[in-house]
């Protein structure tokens, strides 16, 4: 919900200028990921999954326009409770 509620905000608030055009993502200051915002999936979501928890990420950008990053982490459990 509130990725949909930023996007929305960015529509309202819309520049024509979007040109960031690399964001690298590092783990542990080994390259993992880059994604292109351009103008044309500036309101669209990419992601990648993570090798491992816990980490250090590092996200460099270029370019300009603005861009969200949101990293989230769930465990899950395989014991069943009585």
């Amino acid at each position: 919900m509130g990725l949909q509620s930023l996007s929305r905000y960015a529509s309202a608030v819309y520049t024509n200028v979007t040109d960031m055009a690399i964001i690298d993502v590092a783990e542990s200051g080994a390259f993992l990921d880059r994604f292109v915002v351009s103008f044309e999936n500036r309101l669209l979501t990419q992601r990648m999954e993570l090798g491992r928890v816990p980490t250090t990420l590092t996200f460099n950008a270029r370019g300009k326009g603005c861009a969200l990053v949101q990293v989230s982490t769930h465990t899950l459990s395989n014991q069943i409770f009585m």
